[in-house]
């Protein structure tokens, strides 16, 4: 089976996922080029040597290669988007975030078979929501399966944001 796994944040924990998915599927992992999670001042690394360091060999890998707001981003969600329909990917797995580059993919794949998973049910206080709200309201309402992290996000989840206790599993 071919994944691609779609991510703003949450490197190292989706490092681990790729990986252990990578030991009976083939992965391809598309993240933006950044380095906030795994940096500092007193120990610089860039994106490239953390998956060096953390992520399988076998694991394939792209990365949209600008800030948001550079006006470059329409060609590179389009190279991106092409990279991805190459691979042919049967499962989409998006970590749901703020990157309206990541959620614009997610949503030209389509949804057929995805799952979607949530760390933040509710928005953070004083984050902007743009753009990101109706694709994310669209993923949330597409995805064929959504995690979450605990009983509590589950039910806050599906209080909020209305969905079905049980969404229809992935075929």
């Amino acid at each position: 089976m071919k994944i691609v796994l779609l991510i703003d944040w949450h490197l190292y924990y989706t490092v681990h996922l790729a990986n252990a998915l990578a030991r009976e599927h083939d992965v391809l992992l598309v993240t933006r080029d950044h380095n906030y999670e795994f940096t500092s001042p007193q120990a610089p690394w860039d994106l490239e040597r953390f998956l060096d360091e953390y992520l399988d060999q076998g694991v394939r890998r792209e990365k949209l290669r600008h800030r948001q707001s550079d006006p470059k981003n329409l060609s590179e969600v389009r190279r991106i988007w092409r990279k991805v329909r190459e691979f042919a990917p049967d499962i989409v797995h998006v970590q749901e975030n703020t990157d309206w580059r990541i959620l614009l993919l997610a949503r030209l794949l389509g949804l057929g078979k995805s799952v979607l998973t949530i760390h933040d049910v509710v928005i953070h206080p004083g984050e902007p929501a743009g753009i990101t709200k109706p694709l994310r309201r669209f993923l949330r309402r597409k995805a064929q399966k959504i995690i979450v992290h605990g009983d509590f996000l589950k039910k806050q989840l599906i209080s909020l944001v209305h969905c079905p206790a049980d969404p229809p599993t992935v075929p």
